[in-house]
C-alpha cells in the first residue's frame, strides 16, 4: 500500500500538516526516516483516495483484521490469538490480492535462487527442491484454501512431475510430492503442468499397465512411457 502511496508523493505518508511538508524553497530537507509516518487506519484511507484499483469492502475488512491481529502481537503478547494456519493464510491473500495468484511461491522461490550459494549443490536439484514450500502451505492450510492462491486448480488428481520426479530421485532421494495438474482439468486433455518447475508437458492418455495403479495418464520420455500417477515404466507389451 505504501508503494502505492509514493507513486503520487511519499509525503502523503508522513505524519504532519501540508504547511508543515519541507517543500517550500526556505525549508531544509530532511531524512525521510527521521519524520513520523502515518497510523495504519491513516494509511488505509490514504491508499484508497490513490489506488489506481477499485477497493473492494473485502480487501478493507481484510486489512483491518490484519492490522488488529498485529496490534496484538506488539502491544498485548500475552492475549495473541491467531494461530500459524490463519497467520500463513494472510500471507498468502496479502500476496494474491496485491500481485496475483502464485505470486507468494514465485517470491518463495526466486529468494533462494538470488542466494549467493545457489547451485552450489546441484543447480538442477535445488531448483526442484522448491516443492517443499508447496508441501508446507499444503500442510498448513489444506488444498482447497491453498487452491485460491494458485493459479492451476489443484482440486483434482495430482501427478508427479516427469522433470522433477526425475531429478530429485535420481541423486538426491526419493520425491513424494506430486505437483503436476491436468490442463485444463477434464478427462480428454493431454496436457499436464506442473507448479513447482512451471513446465508443461504432453501426456498420453491411456491406463497404466500396473496392476494396483489406476492412473491413465502416460508421459513419454525420450521413447520410455512412465506413469506419471505411480511412476513405474511403462512395458511395451
Amino acid at each position: 500500500m505504501k508503494s502505492a502511496i509514493c507513486k503520487t508523493t511519499p509525503l502523503l505518508l508522513i505524519e504532519k500538516t501540508r504547511a508543515d511538508w519541507p517543500t517550500l524553497p526556505s525549508r531544509a530537507d530532511k531524512e525521510f526516516d527521521s519524520l513520523y509516518t502515518i497510523s495504519g487506519e491513516a494509511l488505509l484511507t490514504t491508499f484508497c483516495a490513490v489506488s489506481e484499483k477499485k477497493i473492494s469492502e473485502e480487501f478493507i475488512d481484510f486489512i483491518e483484521t490484519v492490522r488488529q491481529k498485529r496490534n496484538e502481537a506488539i502491544h498485548g503478547a500475552s492475549k495473541i490469538s491467531i494461530g500459524v494456519k490463519e497467520l500463513l493464510d494472510h500471507i498468502l491473500n496479502a500476496y494474491t490480492w496485491c500481485f496475483g495468484k502464485d505470486a507468494w511461491f514465485l517470491e518463495t522461490r526466486n529468494f533462494n535462487y538470488e542466494n549467493p550459494l545457489f547451485g552450489y549443490y546441484d543447480w538442477d536439484i535445488e531448483y526442484a527442491d522448491a516443492y517443499r514450500h508447496l508441501d508446507f502451505a499444503l500442510d498448513i492450510l489444506g488444498k482447497k484454501k491453498l487452491n485460491k492462491y494458485l493459479k492451476t486448480e489443484i482440486l483434482g488428481r495430482a501427478y508427479f512431475c516427469p522433470v522433477c520426479k526425475r531429478t530429485i530421485d535420481g541423486d538426491f532421494g526419493y520425491l513424494e510430492s506430486k505437483w503436476a495438474f491436468i490442463k485444463p482439468n477434464k478427462p480428454e486433455s493431454t496436457n499436464i503442468h506442473c507448479i513447482n518447475c512451471d513446465a508443461e508437458f504432453n501426456v498420453i492418455r491411456k491406463d497404466c499397465i500396473g496392476e494396483k495403479c489406476k492412473g491413465n495418464v502416460i508421459h513419454d520420455y525420450e521413447g520410455e512411457e512412465t506413469c506419471l500417477t505411480c511412476f513405474e515404466y511403462q512395458e511395451n507389451e
